[in-house]
């Protein structure tokens, strides 16, 4: 009788155990990235797009530096802006003042202290940049101009660890960066198929979809994110299984018939 109790509590448990990895197994091949690039010390060269900067759009808000070595000159653009702060740096004496957001009006201009309005609507950054160097050095000697976006937004969601909308301080990043910032993809994420949303200006949308297990996501147009660009992971069938409340219960209910059955058998058999 001993012998019978441990032969249908074994059977049982073989069976459960079966009918849980056929619903979850998974291999390597599910996680692994890039899985085209050869796994040999071999170097391996692949060409990227050819990376297309942004342009200011309306609705954009930039932080403008502006940096000099003559300090008077910089705190006269600080007494008239108001700019946050002025600081020296090493050695030299190097003033900066730095807007803390300029956001752009109605037709695209941007109101800099002492400057005045600069129209910078289509421009990129470095675009925008010589331009605002070009009005500086009326006032400023040998200045410095940068000039940062500070809007340049994505969002994340789905499949991830941390899903959420991420202010980006580099424009040039790319779709492995933005994965990076929100802590990978979870194991029920689907590499096979991410969606990328793209706004474009005139209020249309581009979408995309890209496999993570092959390269030429690198090798893609859409590899540099854009402003208000959106990524979403779509969970895995592993997921659907996994959430079902009713999965557990299913799972108990087979183990109950198997063990019914074994032990159907094993007294027929008697």
């Amino acid at each position: 009788m001993i012998k019978i109790f441990y032969k249908i509590l074994f059977t049982s448990a073989f069976i459960s155990i079966l009918c849980f990895g056929l619903f979850s197994c998974g291999s390597v091949k599910d996680f692994k990235y890039f899985q085209d690039i050869p796994d040999s010390s071999r170097s391996l060269n692949i060409k990227l797009q050819t990376y297309q900067a942004p342009v200011i759009e309306a609705g954009n808000i930039l932080s403008v530096s502006i940096f000099t070595t003559d300090p008077t000159a910089a705190a006269n653009v600080n007494i008239s802006g108001g700019a946050s702060s002025s600081s020296s740096t090493s050695s030299s004496t190097t003033s900066s003042s730095e807007q803390a957001g300029n956001v752009l009006d109605n037709e695209g201009n941007i109101e800099i202290p002492v400057i005045g309005k600069i129209n910078v609507i289509g421009l990129t950054l470095q675009q925008a940049s010589s331009l605002i160097k070009e009005r500086a050095l009326v006032y400023f000697k040998d200045p410095v101009v940068v000039v940062k976006l500070k809007n340049f937004k994505i969002t994340v969601l789905g499949e991830v660890a941390r899903p959420g909308t991420y202010f980006i301080p580099s424009e040039k990043s790319t779709i492995i960066d933005a994965l990076g910032l929100v802590g990978d993809l979870t194991p029920f994420g689907n590499r096979d198929n991410i969606l990328l949303i793209r706004h474009n200006a005139d209020n249309s949308v581009n979408t995309y979809r890209f496999n993570l297990k092959s390269s030429a996501v690198i090798k893609s147009p859409y590899f540099y994110l854009q402003n208000n660009d959106a990524l979403y992971i779509e969970p895995t069938k592993a997921r659907a299984v996994a959430s079902d409340a009713s999965f557990s219960r299913n799972l108990q209910l087979i183990s109950i018939a198997a063990s019914i059955i074994t032990v159907l058998v094993l007294v027929f058999k008697k």
